[in-house]
């Protein structure tokens, strides 16, 4: 399982860490994020099959796209920007899912 882009606030990095512990079974990746937001999830997630990777220039991501078995967006109703700040769900369209 794959997600790929930011860790802001609604993005549902929440969301895929829970999932992660109830299915063991199955690795996910996690692209994306600044340093100090990929410190703040990994310092609290202890699960072996999450990994996360930071963020990746565009140009490495077709590796990664063609070893993923299924792609997430798990965005919530409320989605933030850069700070973790503003809503943008209404205008907002998952990108990386469809390239």
């Amino acid at each position: 399982m794959g997600y790929v882009g930011s860790l802001y606030l609604g993005r549902g990095i929440e969301l895929i860490l829970d999932v992660a512990k109830r299915v063991p079974e199955v690795d996910f990746h996690i692209i994306g994020g600044s340093d100090l937001d990929v410190k703040k999830y990994t310092s609290t997630t202890n699960n072996s099959n999450i990994h996360f990777h930071g963020y990746l220039p565009p140009g490495s991501m077709a590796g990664y796209f063609a070893a993923f078995d299924m792609l997430l967006a798990p965005y919530q109703s409320q989605v933030a920007v850069s700070g973790d700040k503003g809503d943008t769900a209404k205008w907002m369209s998952p990108l990386k899912i469809f390239e």
